[in-house]
């Protein structure tokens, strides 16, 4: 959690598209996701659901069943490019207040 006063959040995101905003929060059991149309571009309803509590129990049964089956991991290297290079767009087109699109370059 962070310590600013009234702020409750662990590793949430916003998105703002045309369509309207999705705010999703990471760990926290009483808010997972909301929803926030625009009306003006979509008819789609509000929506919220609930989050779950912080937790490595799926990780860890995960990575024992690849020591046992020597699968990849779910949490593996190839899902940790990914995850970085969306959050480098993501933080590009904030610092540019443009556009970033996805360069098939940058495939794994």
């Amino acid at each position: 959690m962070l310590s600013a006063p009234g702020v409750r959040t662990t590793a949430g995101v916003m998105l703002r598209g045309r369509g309207g905003t999705v705010m999703a929060e990471r760990d926290v059991k009483d808010f997972g996701y909301e929803y926030v149309p625009n009306s003006a571009a979509s008819k789609l309803p509000a929506e919220k659901g609930p989050g779950t509590q912080a937790s490595a129990e799926n990780t860890l049964k995960d990575w024992l069943e690849c020591l046992r089956t020597r699968r990849k991991t779910i949490c593996n290297e190839e899902e940790a490019y990914y995850s970085t290079v969306a959050c480098f767009m993501a933080n590009r087109a904030f610092q540019t207040r443009s556009r970033v699109v996805w360069d098939p370059k940058w495939e794994v």
